[in-house]
């Protein structure tokens, strides 16, 4: 399973946790978790799409590796009511034409929100297949594309991995997970969406296709989607950063959890002591909780999420192997 790191608003971050994981390893950073990444460019500048091609390409001296890169489509940008549809389709169009060196494109997609009735879900899938099947023709020569999979029920998430199949579309990608937090934008794992999920997973596998899972933020919904069988080529996340923004701490087998600042509510906190005691119990060590007191500071926090994340991922498939 391959684990591809959403991308930021601000490359200044970028370069920050970059340096700062770099430095706490000593410069022999044995998992490159910025290895492949997941580019949202509707509301990007034209520099930032640039430094993201010269990184890939390696035309600059940047001391982690960029193997792979997924233009995504923009599709949270219309979920959370950011652009229309229509108009995302005029910008994606243009962005492609003028970006042709990503590994691969996510056709555009109109995502359901649960707030959605019935047949809103069904014309935001309708919408989400008649436009990617236009996209089709626009897709960069020689790349990948990956058709999105939406729907309420078995009849139309099966049915958008047949209509890719016929399209000769080779990788898909499932993204209609439960929403909640502001605007909808926050992915949530509901017995429902599980067992769309798995109902996606095993049609794509039938016909040999790949399976990105799109918006899994946390360890816990990772292990839960392969305790159930479901095993996806890729998997892609930002919320080891989000987490961090609320001083939420993750450790592999625990629900996230907030670590202790004035503003926390004292029932949800962690302590120092649990803190190692939780390091303890997982056999976690890496450079930014080497005493629990560093994770006060948000990069430190942010990197341990992240390399807590990747470690959930690389053992989760160790584990299949086994």
């Amino acid at each position: 399973m391959k684990f591809y790191n959403g991308s930021f608003d601000h490359l200044k971050r970028v370069f920050v946790l970059m340096g700062k994981l770099v430095e706490g390893y000593g410069g022999k950073v044995e998992v490159n978790p910025f290895e492949n990444m997941i580019v949202a460019p509707l509301f990007y500048y034209r520099p930032i799409l640039e430094f993201y091609r010269c990184w890939r390409f390696g035309e600059i001296g940047l001391p982690l590796r960029l193997s792979s890169v997924i233009m995504d489509s923009g599709g949270y940008q219309v979920q959370t009511g950011k652009i229309s549809f229509g108009a995302l389709q005029v910008r994606l169009r243009r962005i492609w034409l003028e970006n042709d060196w990503a590994d691969f494109y996510v056709l555009p997609d109109h995502v359901p929100k649960t707030s959605d009735l019935d047949f809103e879900v069904e014309r935001k899938v309708k919408d989400t297949l008649e436009a990617g099947e236009r996209f089709l023709k626009f897709l960069p020569k020689g790349k990948v594309a990956i058709g999105v999979v939406h729907g309420r029920n078995l009849l139309q998430v099966l049915g958008c991995v047949r209509r890719w199949q016929r399209l000769g579309v080779r990788y898909v990608a499932f993204g209609s997970f439960g929403t909640s937090g502001p605007y909808g934008g926050a992915n949530v794992i509901s017995q429902r969406s599980l067992k769309l999920l798995k109902a996606v997973h095993d049609e794509a596998r039938s016909f040999g296709m790949d399976l990105h899972v799109f918006g899994i933020s946390y360890p816990s919904y990772v292990r839960l989607i392969v305790e159930n069988g479901i095993n996806p080529t890729s998997v892609d996340s930002v919320g080891w950063w989000k987490a961090a923004q609320y001083k939420q701490v993750f450790f592999d087998g625990a629900p996230q959890r907030c670590i202790f600042t004035a503003r926390t509510i004292q029932k949800r906190v962690l302590s120092i002591d649990e803190i190692e005691s939780e390091k303890a119990r997982v056999g976690h060590s890496c450079p930014f909780c080497a005493r629990a007191e560093m994770l006060a500071d948000k990069f430190n926090l942010a990197l341990h999420n992240l390399i807590v994340t990747v470690d959930t991922i690389s053992n989760l498939c160790y584990d299949r192997r086994e």
